[in-house]
């Protein structure tokens, strides 16, 4: 079955539920307008690609922290216009930071698009501040692009998780979430 039809069935199943258990009120007062508007464009099968205020498309950028000590994360990437920017984000354990960015993106990396043996990742081994002692996370040392790995509406996680297969003991994964 696929995974938006899913989503659907599993969301109207929710909604029958909670209509049963309270049968004196209306199912759809007890959910928020966005989320009817969700399943609603689940499905008619309208586009959920991401966008800013406005309508503007745009792409997801988001750093996760699945480890047990805070992380310094920079993401960078191109614009449209050849402009290099930096997004720079320290994450405590298990929480995630994101950022819309407007269309169009061409590149994005964890570190420096200009040298990919650089590293953009570090676990900080104190309280998240400046001067805490940290361990540099290996490079990440891939350029996603546009068109290959990510189009415009889709969500990139960088996710900084533990790994016993790097000689500092963590390791970036990227995880695109590709709009419908």
């Amino acid at each position: 079955m696929h995974m938006g039809i899913k989503r659907v069935v599993i969301c109207v199943g929710l909604m029958v539920a909670v209509a049963c258990l309270g049968s004196c009120a209306d199912a759809t007062n007890l959910f928020n307008s966005e989320f009817l508007d969700a399943v609603n464009t689940s499905i008619t099968g309208e586009s959920s690609v991401a966008t800013l205020p406005g309508g503007a498309p745009a792409i997801l950028l988001a750093v996760e922290n699945s480890t047990s000590k805070n992380v310094l994360v920079e993401i960078s990437y191109r614009t449209g216009t050849n402009e290099v920017e930096t997004m720079t984000a320290t994450i405590e354990p298990g929480q995630r930071s994101a950022q819309a960015v407007a269309c169009p993106v061409t590149e994005i990396t964890v570190g420096s698009l200009m040298d990919t043996t650089a590293s953009g990742a570090a676990v900080l081994l104190g309280d998240g501040g400046e001067d805490d002692p940290r361990i540099i996370v290996e490079p990440f040392g891939v350029i996603l692009q546009e068109g290959a790995n990510y189009d415009c509406g889709d969500g990139i996680t960088f996710t900084v998780v533990a790994s016993s297969q790097t000689a500092s003991g963590y390791r970036v994964f990227a995880f695109v979430e590709r709009a419908d």
